[in-house]
């Protein structure tokens, strides 16, 4: 049954059950492009090389740049970097270079019209961050070489809702015909229509990519029905109790094959439909959490709210090359995020009222060869919204 499902991803032509596929969402013509890997045309950065002299002016001007709202941030970075800190006569922190790397992202940022708060904020995890505030901003310039990885202006996405066939589950799909709806929220005003709520179905999750990145999605969805118990084996149940109504509630977990994502074409999403399993304690949670083999994302919640479809632009960046950009600081038993309000902290830490936006890093990377569709607004926007920025401190 598992090379089943695995030789179905290599040639979507072939059911896995030829009497239960749903094809009525789903192109033929379009069967035809999931064996074909996305290919992204090299991106050549056309923008004007400005080099920014590395000197103390430059450094003390663009930290004092910075807004007053990431006072407690400065606080906590100086304290830790206070040890590999050097200073001038004068006292002031020199701090480390740019680097070219660096430094053609902060024209970049410039000559999109980011804040030079915005702008400062960076140079200031470069310049007197901790080494590991450097390694991750590097870790991100260096996926900016992969042009595999970058968007286009117009990009599709398959995707596979695993639908379970074991008797006594449960499940939520992302088919158009789910009753499962939006859940509005004060944090995202106008997200979802508290009004009329949309069906949280894979054309949300399609809307919701269109917004995050800024680019056209057209999202292929391919419902797939499956015995959970005969791809992934039987799960491990274990009881837990919530304090809040002192009952021991059982919860499963199934154990992933990572052969699995690995058959699937590149930047896939993998949905668990499934929500319970059948024990002798009754229905248990299925606890499976999100992941990504870094080429597809397995997504194991349903989009209606705004903490669960963050998963999906969390999860499918990581597809495109995208690491965590956080630190675990233990002298101070605090995590420190070396990014603002960004897809790959979304999951880890509040942040802004943006509807999960990518942050400036982000977006310089993953820029599409022509160009986003959202340019200047978008900037405008995360301007407009940065003095409203949580998540520096959290965690």
């Amino acid at each position: 049954m598992l090379n089943n499902l695995y030789n179905h991803a290599d040639n979507p032509d072939k059911s896995l059950r030829s009497n239960t596929l749903d094809k009525k969402s789903v192109q033929s013509s379009e069967f035809s492009k999931i064996g074909k890997y996305l290919r992204m045309a090299f991106i050549k950065l056309l923008l004007p090389l400005s080099v920014i002299a590395a000197d103390n002016d430059f450094f003390n001007t663009a930290l004092a740049q910075n807004s007053t709202n990431q006072t407690s941030l400065q606080g906590n970075m100086n304290a830790r970097a206070a040890s590999n800190q050097c200073s001038d006569e004068t006292g002031n922190p020199i701090g480390e270079k740019l680097n070219k790397a660096m430094t053609d992202f902060v024209s970049w940022m410039r000559e999109k019209g980011y804040d030079e708060s915005i702008i400062a904020q960076y140079i200031q995890w470069w310049s007197i961050g901790s080494v590991k505030d450097r390694s991750i901003i590097k870790n991100f310039l260096e996926v900016k070489k992969k042009p595999e990885n970058n968007l286009k202006q117009d990009n599709t996405v398959y995707v596979y809702d695993l639908i379970p066939l074991d008797p006594g589950t449960t499940y939520l799909s992302l088919d158009q015909n789910t009753c499962n709806t939006c859940q509005p929220t004060e944090k995202w005003p106008g997200w979802c229509d508290e009004r009329s709520p949309q069906p949280a179905d894979y054309v949300f999750v399609e809307n919701h990519f269109r917004h995050t990145f800024g680019v056209e999605f057209d999202f292929v969805y391919y419902p797939m029905e499956i015995s959970y118990t005969d791809v992934f084996g039987k799960p491990d149940c274990q009881p837990r109790v919530y304090k809040k109504s002192n009952k021991d509630t059982p919860r499963c977990k199934f154990k992933i094959d990572p052969r699995l994502l690995d058959q699937f074409p590149p930047h896939s999403i993998v949905h668990f439909a499934i929500t319970s399993f059948p024990t002798e304690a009754g229905p248990a949670q299925i606890y499976n959490h999100s992941v990504s083999n870094g080429n597809v994302a397995l997504v194991t919640r349903t989009p209606e709210s705004f903490l669960t479809i963050v998963t999906y632009t969390h999860e499918w960046g990581h597809t495109l090359g995208l690491r965590h950009p956080f630190v675990d600081v233990k002298d101070i038993n605090k995590r420190i995020f070396v990014q603002l309000d960004g897809i790959m902290s979304n999951t880890y830490a509040r942040n802004t009222k943006l509807i999960d936006p990518t942050d400036p890093l982000e977006r310089y990377i993953l820029e599409p060869k022509n160009g986003y569709l959202d340019e200047p607004s978008f900037v405008n926007e995360y301007n407009k919204h940065f003095d409203t920025l949580s998540n520096v401190d959290q965690q």
